[in-house]
Parts: structure tokens; C-alpha cells; sequence
């Protein structure tokens, strides 16, 4: 980011010197990449999140995407900000939740909700069958336990009849018990 090339001594001049003359690139304001390194989805989630909208996390189907689930990753990298923040980012869709330390880690060097969380997030985006091999795929890795799973919906919950409760419930059963 601009910022962060200020903080490791770069002055104002030669941030913008390396945008023109191409060695850098814009991939939002604010945030650049290498001139000529290949584009990746990687590098989408984390422009989004740097870029984004301040204290922005990779979330959702992107988040499940950088934890390394069998999944293509979604075309427009996902974050979640706290409410009330800005939702303006071109480059990502932005989700407004409340987003406790705790639900928040690094996954591939991006800032992103935490395994129980995006399988949260993703049960109000998928369907009952996608969801279970998702849910499947997670304990089955020791990615989570049902347990956080749990203490997660609890934080996350808004209240009753929140989207996915239903399909989460219903994909965590094969798990529950002896």
C-alpha cells in the first residue's frame, strides 16, 4: 500500500515514480502490485483487503478459498467490515457484520475471518449440499471442531433465524454425537 511503502522510507516522489514508469501497478487506491506479476485470485483478496475498507476481512467464499477447500474462488474477493464502516470498495462485495478479534486470522498472508466463521458466512451463501461437503471437508482436515463451530455462530448470531442457520444445523448432525 502507499501507506506501508511510506513506512519503510519510500518519500511521496518515488511511489509515484515507480506507478509511472510501470514497475508498479494500481490495482485500487492506495494499493499496488508488481508491474508484471501474474494476476492471481490471491492477489485480488489481498488488494481487496488492504484497499478495502478499514479493518476489512477476507470472508465467505473467498475466505474458504484461502483456507484451502475444494472450491473455485468467487470472481469478486468477499469482505466483512464492522458496521458502520464504509462499504465502498469497487473491488470487492462487502458483507457488515460484527467481526470480533477472536474470528479474525491470516490465511496465505491475508486477513481473513477464521475457519468456523467462513463456514458461518458460507451457509447463507450455499446450498444444503455444497454446504455439507464444505462442513465435511473442514472437520473431516481438523480445519475446526464442532464445538467452535458452535461458540462461533453464538458471536455471530444477530438473532434468531439468521440466513444458513437451518442448512449449518443440519450439516453439522452427521457430526454430532458419539
Amino acid at each position: 500500500t502507499y501507506r506501508q511503502a511510506l513506512e519503510v522510507g519510500l518519500s511521496p516522489a518515488a511511489v509515484r515514480t515507480r506507478a509511472e514508469t510501470g514497475r508498479w501497478s494500481s490495482v485500487g487506491r492506495g494499493v499496488y502490485r508488481i508491474g508484471g506479476a501474474p494476476l492471481t485470485w490471491q492477489q485480488r483478496a489481498m488488494a481487496a483487503q488492504l484497499g478495502g475498507p478499514t479493518g476489512a476481512s477476507t470472508s465467505h467464499l473467498t475466505a474458504a478459498a484461502l483456507a484451502g477447500f475444494d472450491l473455485a474462488p468467487p470472481p469478486l474477493p468477499h469482505l466483512t467490515v464492522e458496521r458502520g464502516r464504509s462499504r465502498r470498495w469497487p473491488g470487492a462485495v462487502i458483507h457488515t457484520a460484527p467481526l470480533p478479534v477472536t474470528e479474525v486470522t491470516v490465511l496465505q498472508g491475508v486477513r481473513a475471518t477464521t475457519v468456523a466463521r467462513t463456514l458461518i458466512d458460507c451457509a447463507a451463501l450455499l446450498g444444503p449440499n455444497r454446504l455439507q461437503r464444505l462442513v465435511d471437508e473442514a472437520l473431516y482436515k481438523g480445519l475446526v471442531r464442532p464445538d467452535q463451530i458452535g461458540d462461533a455462530w453464538d458471536l455471530a448470531r444477530r438473532g434468531p433465524g439468521r440466513a444458513g442457520e437451518v442448512r449449518l444445523r443440519g450439516a453439522l448432525e452427521p457430526w454430532s454425537g458419539p
